[in-house]
């Protein structure tokens, strides 16, 4: 029988305007700061991270790692999605029409940044942050698509991907993934009914309430069984919501805190978040300090480990 200590996994889902470009489409002002703030907010939870020694997931868009337009075009699958909603595309004429340097949507000096902070896993979060649940997708599109991204970084960062975040959360085709090599870990979603595995369109808004509900239910927890990442599903127990407003975002932290301290050996708490969701708000930086102060001092008095997804798997191992 193996003892661990309880973990916490720390994911980040680094998309810039690629993760929410069916949202903003053509608008180029729309959710623009938000967008700016990740240039600054990244180093800084690089920082913060590297003081405490937190390790972290950093699941990458492939394409936020191009120089320009040019490298994009260089880079980019012969073949995507044939979505038949067509906000979905990410290859779309008005992205470089409207920023035509690519300030909203490039970034090779933070994936830089990452890579050089001690304890940080560069994870792909597919090359165009493209949708693999949506109607039509297939899983070869879906595989060619990863595999550019992980040569890409390969080639360009010198660093080889292991893990895997689907965008929106939309998991499918993962045994394939792993059978074909070109993924071993994954992001799973949180054991929860009510909560939709695939198109994001499906979510129904009594459960979206469920959810939110979920997320500050001081007696709800999804943590889980460190076994159950044998089959590399290190599965998600909560999204950090560090967007909310203030007086419900702490009780969400509170939460958050109220699951981990009730960790026991064995168990896994996997917390994942957007550094855009943060933007230039203060109140919402104090409030994402006081969770890492919290989680760094449990690990500083040997009570659990703070990992990125890859250092779980293989801490696991390592005891077996």
């Amino acid at each position: 029988d193996i003892k661990m200590k309880p973990c916490v996994v720390v994911s980040i889902d680094f998309e810039l305007r690629w993760g929410v470009l069916d949202i903003v489409q053509q608008n180029i002002n729309l959710y623009k700061e938000n967008l700016i703030s990740v240039f600054d907010n990244i180093p800084w939870i690089l920082k913060e991270f590297n003081h405490r020694k937190i390790g972290a997931t950093w699941a990458t868009v492939g394409a936020v790692g191009c120089d320009s337009w040019e490298e994009f075009d260089k880079i980019k699958p012969k073949i995507k999605p044939k979505y038949n909603n067509k906000n979905l595309c990410y290859d779309n004429e008005y992205n470089r029409l409207i920023d035509p340097n690519g300030k909203l949507y490039f970034a090779p000096n933070l994936i830089r940044e990452i890579i050089n902070t001690p304890f940080q896993e560069l994870a792909t979060h597919t090359f165009g942050h493209i949708y693999p649940a949506e109607n039509f997708v297939t899983y070869k599109e879906l595989k060619i698509d990863i595999e550019t991204a992980k040569i890409f970084f390969e080639k360009k960062f010198k660093y080889k991907v292991n893990s895997l975040v689907y965008p929106r959360n939309q998991v499918i085709y993962e045994k394939e993934l792993q059978k074909d090599n070109i993924i071993y870990f994954y992001r799973g979603n949180e054991e929860i009914s009510y909560l939709h595995k695939g198109k994001t369109s499906k979510q129904k808004t009594y459960d979206r309430f469920k959810i939110f509900f979920d997320s500050i239910n001081l007696y709800s927890s999804h943590s889980y069984r460190i076994e159950s990442i044998r089959n590399g599903n290190i599965k998600s127990s909560s999204m950090l919501r560090i967007y909310l407003p203030k007086y419900l975002r702490q009780m969400h932290i509170k939460k958050l805190k109220n699951n981990i301290m009730s960790l026991k050996e064995n168990e896994v708490y996997h917390i994942w978040f957007h550094p855009h969701n943060i933007g230039y708000d203060k109140k919402r930086k104090k409030d994402l300090l006081d969770l890492l102060d919290f989680i760094a001092n449990l690990q500083e008095q040997n009570k659990i480990l703070i990992l990125s997804m890859e250092s779980l798997v293989k801490k696991y191992k390592g005891k077996n």
